[in-house]
């Protein structure tokens, strides 16, 4: 009896789900599930039809192979964040394989540790075109330093904004720091855009300390897209104040 193994992205020693299906030149268009015998199994008509079983029968274990990666990622992170590097990659690599997006920016970033790029970079971009955040900001750091693969400033600036418009930190501090410095391929136009400002406000709120320093000499004297704005300026140099160490500039003084 031939038989089909449906994979959960599980390790060799646990159980796979296993479905049997009768040898079409012995038995027919028989579809015979574990433990039954083909001789009490109805036949279907036709190929379509057992196939169609087959489909649905995938549809209906695809959650339990979902959950199996989750609890890898879970297993893997825990490793990670404990500094057991080792112990984190074998789960974290089966749920990577099992399709788990964070799981496959995670296992990236650890590969990108000991320079394998081209093996990181390619984790991360399986990770960000499930629009994971943290896959989307690796993807990006890799095309901006041009590690594993060629750089490319403009498709890194995409990956950052992606991954900012969901809220990822160290990407609109990064994406901040750049309007600041002209990085990433800004322009001087780029930098004096409305885009600009929208971006060093949100590091702003989030209390990224260059975007708040910008900020408070921008409405000062103009710049990054913003006009004088006395009020603006003050907001912002008051927060400056409440940061010790922090250049108060000209609208900050006490």
């Amino acid at each position: 009896m031939a038989r089909w193994v449906v994979p959960c992205g599980r390790s060799a020693g646990q159980p796979a789900v296993v479905l049997g299906i009768t040898n079409r030149a012995n038995h027919g268009n028989s579809v015979v599930p574990p433990g039954r015998s083909p001789g009490r199994i109805r036949p279907f008509g036709n190929a379509h039809a057992a196939r169609t079983v087959l489909f649905v029968t995938a549809l209906i274990l695809a959650p339990h192979c979902v959950a199996g990666a989750g609890e890898d990622f879970e297993q893997g992170k825990r490793a990670f964040r404990a500094g057991d590097i080792v112990t984190a990659m074998v789960p974290l690599k089966r749920a990577s394989q099992a399709g788990h997006a964070g799981a496959q920016a995670l296992y990236a970033q650890i590969l990108d540790r000991p320079e394998f790029n081209e093996e990181a970079v390619a984790w991360f971009r399986k990770s960000a075109e499930q629009s994971d955040p943290d896959g989307q900001y690796g993807l990006g750091s890799m095309l901006a330093a041009g590690e594993g693969v060629e750089r490319d400033l403009v498709a890194a600036r995409g990956w950052m904004e992606k991954a900012a418009s969901q809220g990822h930190v160290l990407a609109i501090n990064l994406l901040a720091q750049s309007y600041i410095n002209g990085q990433l391929g800004l322009t001087a136009a780029d930098r004096a855009s409305p885009q600009a400002l929208a971006v060093l406000i949100r590091a702003a709120d989030i209390d990224f300390l260059p975007a708040i320093e910008a900020l408070a000499q921008a409405y000062v004297s103009g710049g990054y897209g913003a006009a004088p704005d006395p009020a603006s300026a003050e907001k912002y140099a008051a927060k400056l104040r409440a940061r010790p160490g922090a250049k108060t500039g000209k609208g900050g003084k006490k």
